[in-house]
């Protein structure tokens, strides 16, 4: 019995019966969507000289295919984090009261009805919810000890990796005319774009911190007394860290152009990542993994409203 408690925790620890779980609420709801979620699986994106990982465990993408509206795919991308029972993750306010945007990227080749400027990026975070915003989160063990590297390291993950994807901006008509056929979409003369949705799912409760002192905490019974207890927070990073920026300017740029200098000037390709650059990625969303289904049904309907908006 001592031996199999061992081999238990070590495959729960391994995150692979959380990633079991994500694939197969993936699975449930696709089958309710009037499009399929397509999971790709793990997405791997350049990122050299790095202590992080150079992946994120899930790529889902959802066709966004409403009336007289431009094309739009959503991509999930999805990093699983496992926590052991008892584990939180506290986080802290944003001081600035800002929940970043949505990253919304347009099409470089064909402009639509939809564009950079009347999409509704800034949006309150799935519109009609009150969602905590925060900027910072701390792990913390049932026993007092804590983790200061989980969070940090979910968050950078999921930035590089939604940075990486403003590659999708240079789809053209002719590559996806036959995929999207054969998926019963119709993308002649409708523009492309790309909406990319950062998610961290885990089994670790959400708390976010109330704003109280030092010395109401220091009183405090439980953890109802200076927090609440939360299913999907936010986590804004408003202006994205010098070394994004940098990685959009020069890694994506540098596979862009590899691809497309026969094609397209280098000097607008760099123009319009170095704009890219300035703002996204910047919002992220944490999810505890019982409300994925959830989450990605709101999201799903979330983007759908921007869209006509943006589309009228």
């Amino acid at each position: 019995m001592d031996h199999y408690s061992k081999i238990k925790e070590g495959l729960l620890k391994s995150g692979l019966p959380l990633e079991s779980a994500v694939a197969n609420s993936l699975d449930i709801l696709s089958s309710k969507l009037p499009n399929p979620l397509i999971n790709h699986g793990e997405y791997f994106f350049k990122r050299e000289e790095s202590q992080f990982p150079n992946s994120v465990d899930f790529s889902v993408t959802y066709d966004l295919d409403i009336k007289d509206c431009d094309f739009v795919q959503i991509v999930f991308l999805l990093e699983c984090k496992y926590r052991t029972q008892g584990t939180t993750w506290y986080f802290a306010p944003n001081p600035l009261k800002d929940s970043g945007m949505e990253f919304f990227i347009e099409n470089f080749f064909s402009k639509g009805k939809c564009n950079r400027k009347n999409f509704p990026s800034l949006a309150p975070p799935l519109s009609d919810e009150t969602l905590p915003i925060t900027w910072k989160g701390i792990e913390i063990y049932s026993n007092g000890e804590r983790n200061e590297k989980t969070i940090n390291e979910g968050i950078h993950q999921l930035m590089f990796a939604a940075a990486s994807m403003l590659d999708r901006a240079f789809f053209s008509e002719k590559e996806l005319l036959e995929v999207m056929q054969k998926r019963g979409i119709d993308i002649r003369g409708r523009s492309f774009h790309s909406l990319v949705c950062p998610v961290m799912v885990t089994t670790a409760d959400l708390r976010f911190l109330r704003e109280v002192s030092i010395k109401e905490i220091e009183k405090s019974k439980k953890p109802d007394d200076v927090s609440t207890c939360e299913k999907i927070v936010v986590y804004s990073t408003p202006k994205p860290p010098i070394y994004v920026q940098k990685y959009i300017k020069e890694v994506v740029a540098g596979n862009i152009i590899a691809r497309f200098l026969s094609e397209v000037n280098k000097v607008d390709i760099l123009h319009f990542l170095t704009e890219y650059s300035l703002f996204f990625p910047s919002r992220y969303y944490i999810v505890n993994y019982q409300s994925l289904e959830y989450f990605l049904t709101k999201y799903i309907n979330f983007a759908g409203s921007m869209l006509r908006y943006a589309c009228k």
